[in-house]
């Protein structure tokens, strides 16, 4: 079963208006993000994400991803 992650928590509305108000003012942005595995990303929340880095990718300096499900100590 495949199921469509539409914007939970509002997070893709979030980070749009954010980042819109940092273009706005001339400023710069660093990402630290955690993100879903392979499957998530592909599906309409991973397209909407990858949408919003290609449209800020002038606000967005420096952008770091990370998704794990080990533990390291």
């Amino acid at each position: 079963m495949i199921t469509t992650f539409q914007d939970p928590g509002n997070i893709i509305a979030w980070l749009e208006k954010e980042l819109a108000k940092v273009e706005k003012e001339g400023g710069a942005v660093i990402m630290m993000s955690h993100m879903g595995n392979i499957d998530q990303c592909e599906r309409q929340f991973g397209l909407r994400w990858h949408a919003l880095m290609d449209r800020y990718q002038t606000v967005i300096r420096w952008g770091f991803a990370g998704h794990e499900h080990y533990d390291f100590f």
